[in-house]
């Protein structure tokens, strides 16, 4: 769950999922809102994505219960 709110996430996931062409177009448009937006978009699309819960753990890693190392 994000703590950024439902909404939010949504407009992030579509955002993520815009097609090339839309975010050329935005990009290439002469109201400088939408030119923002359309480089919005490809900031977003082009930032890795993250590993979901990277802090959660699912039970595989062996972690040293003193030092907290997981390479032990």
């Amino acid at each position: 769950m994000s703590q950024t709110g439902p909404v939010i996430d949504e407009l992030v996931a579509s955002a993520l999922n815009a097609p090339g062409e839309l975010v050329t177009r935005l990009l290439g448009s002469a109201d400088l809102r939408t030119a923002r937006l359309g480089q919005a978009v490809r900031d977003l699309q082009d930032v890795p994505p993250e590993p979901q819960d990277a802090d959660a753990c699912d039970g595989t890693r062996v972690i040293d219960p003193v030092t907290h190392d997981p390479a032990w």
